[in-house]
């Protein structure tokens, strides 16, 4: 932790202003001991602020200090008015009861996200259809639609073909993102497939327009309408994933040399508010790169990587022409493409993004490389296996970081866990 400043000028209001933008500031920077000190300088500062109270958790949130940033919530609602601050406050309350595996109250607050400004807008067509309010869906025909990002769309698709047995609906439509279409829909469906208990469509217009439905509600309601719990989560849907590839080149069947396939994914989507903590740095992925050639030569690697910066591009193509590695950019065409692909694999090496969810609902064995303050889902940092891919299923390992930026332990440990996939 840096030297806090001896002294801020300006009265009382002015200074916990002050120490709100150094707050922001730090947490931005990952100098979270910092971002603590600023935060609760704010709170001694002006006290009857339920926004100095409500950073004040979400840093203590991020700390793993549940207890502390529980109270903290709890201050900050007793002073907020505000209808969609408050509906903010339970929401940001909400992901601190998930990772902590409260699931009971963390998907009942999960669903403040939309009165709290938090979720992304629904399709123009949806907005004929009445949005579910809470009330019993027994007996309806009921449409969902996926708001969020992809990866999170992918982890809940579980919850879609119970939602008729948790809830007696008559009916199940489910819309996903039009990119997913290709993964999700069978081959020759495009645009909507009766699967199973569901019918899915490829957008909302689609599904408007080929069925009849009683209202719509978000994917991610399901946890919370399916009362899901961290002991008992379902499995991936599977059967939902293409298994023929046959139209898709092959980029690793040299049986002469062989090769290990380990796919590489180190950068989250730019979009994403999170993305720049959650990335691994080209540089730290290059060297792991070469500390596994060398270990293991057997090992060849492939780059799912589809955001990159001109720069990264050629730095990319400068350590391909030195190490085992294969940029299979070109032919990522859409998600059943990398899903063939992916399939291919003996390995994947992921960041936190949609192909850690897309690996292991493959049952990929795969390594995701946690940063310090990993998302909720991930739980606190006692856990090396996540609920949501269970190790009997797919060999999926969380590794994390134990100080802020210090991917290099993270690559060490990595490193490791490959003694025993390198045998196989």
């Amino acid at each position: 932790m840096t030297s806090p400043p001896e002294f801020i000028p300006g009265g009382r209001a002015q200074q916990a202003q002050a120490h709100q933008r150094l707050y922001l500031q730090c947490k931005q920077q990952g100098r979270y001991t910092d971002a603590l000190y600023h935060a609760q300088q704010a709170v001694q500062m002006a006290p009857e602020r339920f926004h100095v109270w409500g950073n004040l958790a979400n840093i203590q949130r991020d700390l793993q200090d549940f207890a502390r940033a529980e109270r903290s919530y709890q201050e900050a609602l007793r002073r907020c008015v505000d209808p969609q601050a408050r509906a903010q406050l339970r929401f940001n309350w909400a992901l601190c009861q998930l990772a902590q595996g409260n699931y009971t109250q963390g998907w009942q607050g999960f669903l403040a996200k939309f009165a709290g400004g938090h979720e992304r807008p629904a399709p123009d067509a949806l907005q004929v259809l009445p949005r579910w309010q809470g009330e019993t869906l027994a007996g309806k025909r009921v449409l969902v639609q996926a708001l969020e990002g992809f990866g999170d769309c992918l982890q809940w698709l579980r919850f879609v073909p119970l939602l008729g047995q948790a809830t007696g609906c008559q009916q199940v439509g489910f819309c996903s993102h039009p990119e997913l279409s290709s993964l999700l829909l069978p081959p020759g469906a495009r645009a909507y497939s009766p699967l199973h208990c569901v019918t899915f469509y490829k957008d909302a217009e689609t599904a408007l327009h080929q069925d009849a439905f009683d209202l719509w509600l978000p994917l991610y309601a399901l946890p919370h309408v399916c009362r899901a719990q961290l002991e008992h989560l379902p499995l991936p849907w599977a059967p939902l994933f293409p298994a023929l590839v046959d139209g898709l080149p092959s980029p690793a069947k040299n049986e002469e040399t062989g090769f290990r396939r380990v796919g590489i994914a180190w950068q989250a989507n730019p979009l994403a508010p999170t993305a720049q903590r959650r990335n691994l740095p080209l540089p730290q992925l290059v060297a792991l790169l070469r500390i596994l050639s060398q270990q293991y030569p057997e090992l060849h690697f492939y780059s799912f990587q589809y955001h990159l910066s001109a720069g990264d591009e050629l730095e990319l193509q400068r350590v391909a022409a030195q190490l085992p590695l294969t940029d299979l950019r070109p032919q990522l065409h859409d998600f059943a493409h990398t899903a063939g692909f992916l399939q291919q694999m003996d390995a994947l090496i992921t960041v936190d993004t949609v192909m850690a969810h897309l690996g292991a609902a493959l049952r990929v064995p795969t390594r995701l490389l946690l940063s310090y303050v990993a998302d909720w889902r991930w739980l606190s940092s006692v856990y090396r296996q996540s609920p949501w891919y269970p190790a009997e299923r797919s060999d999926f390992v969380l590794f994390r970081q134990t100080e802020p930026g210090d991917w290099p332990s993270v690559c060490d440990d990595v490193v490791l866990s490959f003694e025993g996939l390198s045998s196989r």
